[in-house]
């Protein structure tokens, strides 16, 4: 029983935590974002990628007004739920070939399915790994 009680107050607290938030949201608080991850994360980049991790396909985005976009969800992703918070629009791919000139000024999702710390990561899927989403960054930088 004290379980239960522990988890309904959980529930209350984040949808309190929520309700401030969207209040928030009406004004941008940041003037950009980036995302650096991997499939938690990812809202497309693997789509434009040679990778055998996608998700552009139903089931995935079943639940997202775009449907299918590379997500690895049914939905929004964490960043996805950050940005809105944050009153940012939906932050584009890296990869994508429209993610250039003014569509990157609100910031820029780096974030590949299947990427890792370590170069070995994710080889069986030839995904970009870690490294390569702060290289991009960098020539983002240089934009």
């Amino acid at each position: 029983m004290e379980k239960v009680n522990y988890i309904i107050l959980q529930v209350v607290a984040i949808v309190m935590l929520l309700q401030n938030c969207s209040q928030l949201a009406s004004a941008a608080q940041v003037p950009a974002m980036w995302v650096f991850g991997d499939s938690i994360v990812d809202d497309g980049n693997n789509n434009y990628l040679s990778s055998l991790a996608k998700a552009n396909y139903r089931p995935y985005g079943v639940d997202f007004f775009q449907g299918p976009t590379g997500r690895f969800t049914n939905g929004k992703t964490v960043a996805d739920f950050l940005g809105q918070l944050l009153g940012l629009p939906y932050i584009p791919a890296f990869s994508d070939p429209g993610s250039r000139g003014q569509g990157i000024l609100r910031g820029v999702n780096y974030a590949s399915a299947a990427a890792g710390i370590l170069e070995e990561t994710g080889r069986n899927y030839v995904s970009a790994p870690l490294i390569e989403d702060v290289a991009g960054s960098e020539w983002t930088q240089g934009r």
